[in-house]
């Protein structure tokens, strides 16, 4: 065991009403500050640039074919 497992022991023996309300409130705000993180990475290695173009490339072809319907 690791020193982290033996003292995730130790308090769960010695003061098992730290894990009620407190510590899920602790694990939800862990858990939302990851999710927050892996949405920023996510977002960063976009490249902006390409996406614009394609958006403007695409929102030609729907532009034009609208107006084919007209």
């Amino acid at each position: 065991m690791s020193e982290n497992d033996y003292i995730a022991e130790y308090i769960k023996e010695k003061y098992p009403k730290l894990l009620g309300m407190d510590y899920t409130v602790w694990k939800m705000g862990r858990l939302l500050g990851d999710a927050i993180g892996k949405v920023v990475d996510a977002f960063s290695s976009i490249d902006w640039q390409q996406a614009a173009e394609y958006m403007k490339e695409h929102t030609e072809e729907l532009e034009e074919e609208e107006g084919d319907f007209c």
